[in-house]
Parts: structure tokens; C-alpha cells; sequence
């Protein structure tokens, strides 16, 4: 798909949905797409599935995923080693469960491993002990908060249904005062969906935020009180008209927009068989412990994630996919979820949700050459784009 703008100093800016790249005045002569990277170097890893919480949309017990045990880490840290793929591995993500309950693990692989390292708490256990031994190590924290007051983290609950609220925030101030590189992953919801540009921009400045999570919730057997698409696009667009004054990344923005900062297109939204692989507590290696333990979608293969993406569907020119603005920003979203929702590779979420985000920085970037009349003709930089869109 190409677009035309008019510019009104009368040059004109054409735009590749297909290649996320831009050109400037002349009749495009594109290059081959370019995509992102797809070979594996990122493991994430699932200590254990306990927890001392009991979040109401947390998709382990929304789904009732079996106990499947714990990773007794010096044994697999020694079969890891064994293995030809891990020597590819630039990073490591820990999650859950809670991996605090487990922090000697945590310690165990910041010793042991010389690439990066982050993990997902719900906070409640951080002490100032612990956050100083992270810090020293340089392991990256994402603490899960959806917003700085009680009333936005009504669902983030102990098992016995008390407010995690007040210990979450003990724990964010301990790692404030180690510290310790962190973010905070927030799950959209009703309470904080209309004005979540302004809670962002108040908690990266008052606690040092570097990145931003901020994601719809898995499916799950029963669901309630979440946000529809409509309002996760309009808070997604509102983050983005605000993100120069929000002092962090917003993951949910890079994802959507990065392909155009990066001149490449994306074939996949989710890293599950492209650049990462996950360790369960059982020791096994799957691509995602949502679709590998389902008992429905677990069949799935990689070919029909391959060939459901939305660059692929394009291929039919009547497909939705064909015309659409964000065909190379997209991804299709979380295969899981549009299996579970739609009986589709794409979550049809998306459909509403990306193409709203992709014009806005197109929009900036026609803006941007409006008021550059030197800017040669041709190809448009990657790195133009970057210092626009950012």
C-alpha cells in the first residue's frame, strides 16, 4: 500500500505501508522491504507459576494453568550451558508467578550470566536489602503498578483478597533508593484508561521511570471490567500526543511506531517463535505457555503463525490487511488472543487499535516537511524519521 501527501509547500511525501518507509517528492523508486530481526536471542524464563498474589486478570489463574513445579536453577543453569542454542542468548526475562518468592535464583543467573537481565514483581517483596544486591548487579526491574492511587490497583490483590496497594509502593521506594534501573508494567483498565498520558508522566518524573508498560489484558475464561479496543486506542493516542513529556519508553508506543523510526517492516507482533523462546518450571521449551498448554491451540504450528500474519495476509489484495496504513507496523498482535477471541492468527483488536497510532506519526513526519523545504529528494532517512517520531 503507498500513500501520496501534498504538502503545502507544494513538495509531496509518498508512504510505503508495506516497507514503513517514506519518500520525498520524485516517484518512488522503493528498495526491497527490509524487516526486524527474527533469530533468537532472548530467553524468558518461568521460575514457578506461585505467587503471593492473586491479581483478578492474571491469565495463569484466569486460565487455571496447572502447577507445573519449580526450576531448581543450578541443575538447568548446567543443562542451559549443554545447549547450542543458548549461546545465541543476549538476554533473559524472568517472570512468574512471582519471582521474588525465588530471589536466590534471580541472584543465581545475575552470576552467572553476562547479558542482560530483567524481570516482573509485583513488588511486594522488594526490601532495601534486596533492591541494593539488584542494583549491584544491574538487573532491570518491572514492577507492576496500574497507576499511583489505591482506587486504579483495585485489582491487584493478595490471595486472601487484601489490597496489594501500600507494599507495591514500599517496594517501588526501596528500588528508588537503590537505584535500581526499573519500569513499571500497567494493565489497562477502566480506572485509569482516560487519563493514563498524565499517570505516566506524574510516576516517571516523581520515581525515575525508564520504560513504561502498558498493555490490554490475556484472554481469559472470564472476563470483566476490562476496556474495550476503542478506549485502549484513544489512551494509547493520547500517550503518544504526550510521550515527550513522559521521561520514559512506553513499549506499547515503540511497538507500534518502531517500524517507521527503523525503516523496517515487522512480520510478527510476539517474539514466541521468531527471537524467543521460554523455559517453563517443568524444564520444558515451548514458545509461549499460553498457546503450548492450551489444549485447543497448542496444535497450532509455526507455519500457520507464519502464514496468518498480516504482511502475508496482504497477499490477497481483498484481505483487510491489503489496505491497510499499519500493514508493516502491526504484527498481528497477540496470536493468542486473536485464536481465542476471533479463531485468527490476527487479534482483530489490533485492527482498531494500530492503524489510529501509525497516523499520528505519519501526520508528524508530513508536518515535519512542510517546514523543511531543503530536505533532498528521495528516500527519507531512517534516522530522520527516528529524530521526529522518536
Amino acid at each position: 500500500m503507498e500513500r501520496e501527501y501534498l504538502l503545502k509547500n507544494g513538495r509531496r511525501l509518498y508512504y510505503s505501508a508495506e516497507r514503513c518507509r517514506f519518500w520525498l517528492d520524485t516517484r518512488p523508486q522503493w528498495p526491497e522491504a527490509e524487516y526486524m530481526a527474527t533469530e533468537l536471542y532472548s530467553l524468558r524464563i518461568e521460575i514457578s507459576h506461585a505467587c503471593n498474589g492473586y491479581c483478578r486478570y492474571c491469565i495463569v489463574f484466569g486460565n487455571h494453568v496447572q502447577d507445573l513445579g519449580r526450576l531448581d536453577m543450578p541443575a538447568v543453569w548446567a543443562w542451559l550451558n549443554e545447549q547450542e542454542w543458548f549461546a545465541k542468548i543476549r538476554d533473559i526475562f524472568l517472570i512468574g508467578g512471582e519471582p521474588m518468592l525465588f530471589f536466590d535464583d534471580i541472584l543465581f543467573i545475575a552470576d552467572h550470566f553476562s547479558g542482560k537481565i530483567s524481570f516482573s514483581t509485583n513488588g511486594t517483596l522488594i526490601t532495601a536489602e534486596n533492591a541494593r544486591a539488584l542494583k549491584e548487579r544491574g538487573v532491570f526491574v518491572y514492577l507492576s503498578l496500574d497507576g499511583p492511587d489505591r482506587e486504579d490497583n483495585v485489582n491487584r490483590v493478595y490471595r486472601d483478597g487484601r489490597p496489594m496497594y501500600d507494599d507495591i509502593l514500599r517496594g517501588l521506594e526501596h528500588l528508588e533508593a537503590a537505584g535500581t534501573d526499573k519500569g513499571i508494567f500497567m494493565v489497562s483498565t477502566p480506572q485509569t484508561a482516560g487519563r493514563i498520558a498524565s499517570v505516566m508522566e506524574a510516576l516517571s518524573h516523581r520515581y525515575r521511570i525508564l520504560k513504561f508498560g502498558y498493555s490490554l489484558p490475556h484472554w481469559t475464561e472470564n472476563e470483566s471490567g476490562i476496556v474495550t479496543p476503542e478506549q485502549y486506542r484513544d489512551a494509547l493516542c493520547a500517550i503518544y500526543e504526550n510521550r515527550r513529556r513522559i521521561d520514559a519508553t512506553v513499549l506499547q508506543i515503540k511497538w507500534r511506531t518502531g517500524c517507521l523510526s527503523a525503516g523496517r517492516a515487522k512480520r510478527f507482533s510476539c517474539a514466541l517463535h521468531t527471537v524467543q523462546t521460554t523455559l517453563l518450571p517443568d524444564r520444558s521449551i515451548v514458545r509461549c505457555a499460553k498457546i503450548d498448554h492450551d489444549p485447543v491451540l497448542r496444535e497450532v504450528g509455526n507455519r500457520a503463525l507464519d502464514d496468518g500474519c498480516p504482511l502475508a495476509q496482504a497477499r490477497d489484495a481483498g484481505s483487510r490487511c491489503a489496505g491497510c496504513v499499519a500493514l508493516g507496523s502491526c504484527g498481528g498482535g497477540c496470536p493468542y488472543d486473536g485464536l481465542r477471541r476471533f479463531g485468527t492468527i490476527i487479534d482483530r483488536r489490533e485492527c482498531v487499535i494500530t492503524p489510529p497510532v501509525v497516523e499520528l506519526a505519519i501526520r508528524d513526519v508530513v508536518r515535519h516537511f512542510e517546514n523543511d523545504a531543503a530536505a533532498p529528494a528521495g528516500l527519507v532517512p531512517a534516522e530522520t524519521v527516528r529524530q521526529i517520531i522518536g
